[in-house]
């Protein structure tokens, strides 16, 4: 097996992760997404892309047809058939929230809810994680209770904080 093999691999073993994905439901994922996460902003981008965004249509206060749309077929299919063999298992958090939505929506309703939360589920395992070595969001970093720290200034700040109790009135 070639190195190329094997690093076209690691994707499809990383979503066989995922309860009710197996290596057919894995394979075709891929296939159909890519590995390239960078051109999808975030999950909800990927869910709309394939069809499989909750459906929220109202006028007046009346709900009106949330049908997803169309998306790739190919992909909501390999879903929806990971998301039944969820619906047949037990002991994990797809599962307890298939039957969770099962009771209240309908199986059908259910199923699809479930594919969407497996693609979210995907879509981080098969996006990259940031480095350590990129630089921190804020100007000041938390330092623990008791340590003198210093700001990205560099001035030492200290601060005492006192809490008192609320009388009730």
């Amino acid at each position: 097996m070639t190195a190329a093999s094997s690093r076209s691999r690691r994707p499809s073993k990383l979503l066989q992760t995922i309860p009710g994905v197996g290596a057919t439901a894995a394979a075709t994922s891929v296939s159909e997404i890519g590995t390239a996460m960078g051109r999808f902003p975030s999950a909800k981008h990927l869910a709309s892309w394939a069809g499989l965004c909750p459906g929220n249509k109202q006028r007046a206060g009346k709900r009106l047809s949330g049908k997803p749309t169309k998306g790739d077929t190919w992909l909501k299919a390999v879903l929806g058939e990971a998301a039944w063999a969820i619906a047949r298992s037990r002991g994990n958090y797809l599962s307890a929230q298939d039957h969770r939505l099962a009771r209240r929506r309908g199986k059908h309703k259910a199923a699809v809810a479930v594919a969407h939360s497996i693609l979210v589920i995907a879509y981080h395992l098969l996006k990259p994680s940031p480095t350590a070595t990129s630089a921190p969001t804020t100007s000041t970093s938390w330092t623990p209770s008791g340590s003198s720290g210093t700001t990205s200034s560099g001035s030492s700040s200290s601060a005492t904080v006192t809490l008192t109790p609320k009388e009730a009135a």
